[in-house]
């Protein structure tokens, strides 16, 4: 063999190598709200996963799950709403308290999804039928993350009660 195969097979060993330890490190011990990830996640981490029923969350109430503690929230849940479906975020290293998205814990948060904006006002907007095509395509792409990657623990009233289809 000459060296320019034995290069193109090491290079091809040594990215088969890389790509194998890429995937398995991922699948291995992180639950699906990222505590691996997270400068915030519980040292509890490791323990078995609650059970979590869905239930219905009013916008109020879903303003408390902000990952600050609160007789409500004693264990600093952070829970965001997207299209309505709520998701629990605690742990994933986005959403807590000094988070790089922390303005979205504890808000239905579909409209600064959409627009990509990290803007307060844009937060607990129900109505989103003004937003353009490209915006709705980026919102339905973040639901679908949001869905792979969290878990959901209920959804909004307020986003039931405004999209009843028996209008």
């Amino acid at each position: 063999m000459d060296l320019t195969t034995v290069l193109i097979i090491a290079v091809f060993i040594v990215g088969a190598v890389f790509i194998y330890n890429m995937y398995s490190n991922q699948s291995k011990g992180k639950t699906a709200s990222g505590d691996a990830y997270s400068s915030s996640s519980d040292s509890d981490s490791d323990e078995e996963e609650e059970k979590i029923e869905e239930r219905e969350f009013t916008l109020e109430e879903l303003h408390t799950y902000n990952g600050v503690e609160s007789s409500t929230n004693p264990n600093k849940k952070i829970y965001v709403s997207v299209l309505g479906k709520i998701f629990d975020v605690t742990g994933s290293g986005f959403y807590g308290p000094n988070e790089t998205y922390d303005m979205f814990a504890g808000h239905e948060s579909s409209v600064a999804l959409a627009k990509n904006e990290l803007k307060p006002s844009l937060l607990d907007q129900l109505d989103i039928s003004s937003l353009g095509a490209f915006e709705k395509d980026n919102l339905y792409g973040m639901y679908n993350h949001f869905e792979m990657k969290y878990r959901v623990v209920g959804w909004l009233k307020e986003w039931e009660d405004m999209n009843k289809k028996d209008k």
